[in-house]
């Protein structure tokens, strides 16, 4: 029995959803969401990505504000 495009659209989707999140490549992550077909199925399975990539987004944030107060600091010893 063949799979629909459809199918396997949602499947290659999820795949490089997967993907993108282990190599915690937010541009990739957000390029993904902004293609999500919420009409899709597993449903389940894409949420629970989607939490996933949050947690790598939050992570990611809160080492930049990190980064970002250290160059600060570092900046007033320089002036």
């Amino acid at each position: 029995m063949e799979r629909s495009t459809s199918a396997m659209k949602q499947e290659e989707w999820i795949k490089n959803l997967k993907l993108a999140i282990i190599k915690e490549d937010i541009e990739s992550i957000a390029s993904l969401i902004k293609t999500l077909d919420p009409h899709q199925g597993k449903l389940e399975e894409i949420r629970a990505l989607l939490q996933e990539a949050i947690k790598i987004v939050s992570s990611k944030k809160e080492s930049i504000a990190q980064d970002i107060k250290k160059l600060q600091r570092a900046s007033k010893y320089i002036k």
